[in-house]
């Protein structure tokens, strides 16, 4: 595993693609919760603004910043590492120098293992930070009860990241592929949820759609708070967590599959 990394980081660890991308990521993540000081409160949902930047609550915002920025820019790296090889030809001038498809795409995979590692490291510590000088007596557990959310963002680091992948193989051109994977995620799916739905719009069905269920391991909390309010709405708004990592796993053992048949099918 060591071996493929330090390939990998051969490749693209001086790629300014993939150094401002990742910088962006680490620059946002703990930039875009401090626009919570700027939302008005809301009687009922939301006290104070504090509850961004405390104790239990910060899991939850830091994570849904998190969400976005993992699909804006982790999913564009992953894109950008598939196709530059294509572009490049290092793919075809890999197996030409005797790597196996197997072992090009098996490194893949564990660089956008480490990748979804290192963005949860740095969320766990982020959202650590700001919760510890922002909540009145901290202490460890308050930490600790973070786990749960942990999990999460590294599973959600994982379906987004294995669907970029397989956009990626599929497509192979960058700027388109990487087109369709935004357009996708942002238009093309909640476009699809609308027109099928639009008739039975109270049917629990419309929240199971690949990327709504990877989304809905980290969501806008509003809707978590907006669930527990009675009405006439006959289901949650939101997948529960537990089945959302179950169908998030397997999606992204779905797009992996996926990503490396079409790769064996397809010429260099």
């Amino acid at each position: 595993m060591l071996n493929y990394l330090k390939l990998e980081y051969q490749k693209f660890g001086k790629n300014t693609v993939v150094t401002m991308l990742l910088f962006m990521y680490m620059a946002f993540l703990p930039a875009l919760i401090f626009l919570g000081k700027t939302v008005p409160t809301i009687p009922g949902l939301m006290a104070s603004n504090n509850l961004f930047f405390e104790f239990p609550t910060v899991w939850q915002w830091m994570g849904y910043s998190g969400n976005w920025l993992v699909f804006f820019c982790l999913g564009y790296v992953a894109v950008h590492i598939i196709t530059s090889e294509v572009s490049n030809k290092t793919f075809r001038q890999s197996i030409i120098n005797g790597q196996s498809r197997t072992e090009f795409f098996v490194g893949k995979c564990v660089a956008l293992l480490a990748l979804c590692v290192g963005a949860t490291m740095y969320y766990a510590i982020v959202t650590s930070l700001i919760g510890l000088i922002a909540t009145e007596a901290p202490d460890l557990q308050m930490i600790l009860d973070g786990g749960p959310y942990i999990l999460r963002f590294f599973i959600m680091c994982l379906g987004y990241l294995s669907f970029a992948m397989l956009i990626g193989l599929v497509i192979r051109s960058s700027g388109i592929a990487i087109l369709l994977y935004w357009s996708y995620v942002l238009f093309i799916e909640p476009f699809i949820r609308w027109v099928v739905h639009r008739e039975i719009a109270l049917d629990e069905s419309i929240l199971y759609y690949p990327m709504n269920i990877v989304e809905d391991l980290l969501p806008m909390p509003f809707f978590e708070f907006a669930s527990a309010i009675p009405s006439e709405v006959n289901f949650d708004f939101l997948i529960d967590p537990n089945l959302a990592i179950g169908l998030t796993l397997a999606l992204t053992a779905i797009f992996v599959s996926l990503a490396y048949w079409n790769m064996l099918a397809k010429d260099m």
